[in-house]
């Protein structure tokens, strides 16, 4: 690396270490931990929660929850 100082050295991910790690630990993190789970289910509860809202309020010819 101290060769490199000395000389001009550019390319287009060139400083870019920080996002390529940040890249690497998500992947590793989807890889070893249930995210896609962990979101689906947060996703069925808010869904849910919003449906029961709308039958509460009788909204059903206005609102629809869908996905």
């Amino acid at each position: 690396m101290r060769l490199m100082e000395e000389i001009f050295f550019s390319f287009t991910f060139g400083g870019e270490l920080l996002s390529l790690a940040a890249a690497n630990a998500t992947l590793d993190k989807l890889k070893n931990q249930p995210v896609v789970d962990h979101l689906h289910a947060i996703g069925t509860a808010i869904m849910d929660g919003l449906r029961k809202l709308i039958d509460q309020y009788k909204l059903s010819e206005i609102f629809d929850c869908k996905g």
